[in-house]
């Protein structure tokens, strides 16, 4: 990963309201309601362009990079880079998530809120109930996904594509998930 010299870290922070983004919703701490993180989301975007043309200015060795800017990956194999996942999940949910996504119980049956069904392959035994997924593991087809949904699939899509991926979390508090993840 890197290319010789000495390695430098280097950080840009743009003028977020030069962009639009507005300055009350900067974080996902400051989201108040249900409709703010989507604008989140949406103002993300806006630094995406000016994000790029630094990446490529600066032609890092390696970019380590939050979940929610997928793109990232694309810019990473056009300079052929290295990039890292910071993800911000523990080990337990992304295992369930993943087995979520890849054997799909949850469409399997005929299922309705209230009847439980099991994740397969997961460490321990997992039960869970329609009604405790989140609405993008419901949606059976893609005409019913929203552009929320959209850009979990381009964040999990990104993960795969990543060189490696850092997990804010001990490997001692779940080893099994961590080992099996």
């Amino acid at each position: 990963m890197h290319r010789g010299g000495n390695s430098k870290k280097r950080y840009w922070v743009g003028d977020l309201s030069e962009k639009g983004v507005r300055k009350c919703i900067e974080s996902f701490s400051a989201a108040t309601s249900p409709e703010m993180p989507p604008k989140i989301f949406y103002d993300i975007f806006f630094l995406q362009k000016p994000m790029e043309d630094k990446i490529r200015e600066i032609h890092p060795d390696c970019i380590f990079y939050d979940m929610y800017f997928p793109w990232t990956v694309d810019i990473a194999e056009e300079l052929k880079i290295s990039r890292i996942l910071f993800n911000q999940s523990n080990y337990t949910y992304n295992s369930i998530l993943h087995n979520l996504k890849v054997y799909k119980p949850q469409e399997k049956l005929e299922l309705n809120f209230h009847r439980s069904f099991l994740v397969h392959g997961l460490p321990d035994k997992r039960v869970f109930k329609l009604s405790q997924l989140t609405d993008d593991l419901r949606k059976a087809t893609d005409d019913e996904k929203t552009s929320f949904d959209a850009l979990l699939d381009q964040v999990r899509d990104s993960e795969v594509r990543s060189y490696d991926i850092v997990q804010d979390i001990f490997y001692e508090p779940e080893p099994a998930y961590a080992d099996y993840y």
